[in-house]
């Protein structure tokens, strides 16, 4: 994978239109955000000399719709299918063409989450790719931990499927009100 270059820090709003109404019930969302990177760190490559980009300043608008289901008491499935749009993106498009490119962003995951449980673990497959020049396939066994009813932190271990092994780690923070 790209070990997080193309994961700019974003805004994201979700809208649920959908609201399961009971077992078996699916709940649904579409989701837009903004991403901004101004600045790229700098450093020097000690085997080269040269200057190595850390990380890359550019924009990106996310799109998408997401939905989750309640498979039994302690299984739930989440899915995801988006996009993701970016310009002035500095030197990552994936066939070093202009700064202006999309790519298709799939996921879906399984949740252990037990009615007493204080920590729920999960495994993702994520796909991210634009079907022609690049493609990213990981599996990412994470763990969810709830802060209370509007907050939670997750943290996982990405291991990258194609384009030789990757591995990275990745945290996230989601705030629902």
């Amino acid at each position: 994978g790209a070990g997080g270059l193309l994961d700019f820090p974003s805004l994201t709003m979700d809208y649920q239109f959908k609201k399961a109404a009971g077992a078996g019930d699916a709940n649904m969302a579409v989701y837009f955000g903004l991403g901004n990177v101004r600045q790229f760190l700098e450093s020097t490559d000690l085997t080269t000399g040269r200057v190595d980009r850390v990380n890359h300043r550019g924009s990106v608008v996310l799109f998408g719709f997401k939905m989750d289901k309640q498979l039994d008491h302690c299984l739930t499935f989440v899915g995801n299918a988006g996009g993701r749009y970016y310009w002035d993106s500095d030197d990552l498009h994936p066939n070093e063409g202009g700064d202006k490119f999309f790519l298709v962003d799939l996921s879906a995951a399984l949740i252990y989450n037990p009615p007493s449980a204080w920590i729920f673990p999960a495994v993702e497959v994520v796909f991210q790719g634009d079907l022609s020049d690049y493609s990213s396939l990981s599996i990412v066994p994470q763990v969810i931990v709830p802060l209370g009813d509007h907050v939670e932190v997750d943290a996982g271990i990405a291991l990258g499927l194609l384009d030789g092994a990757s591995t990275e780690v990745r945290a996230g923070l989601t705030a629902r009100f």
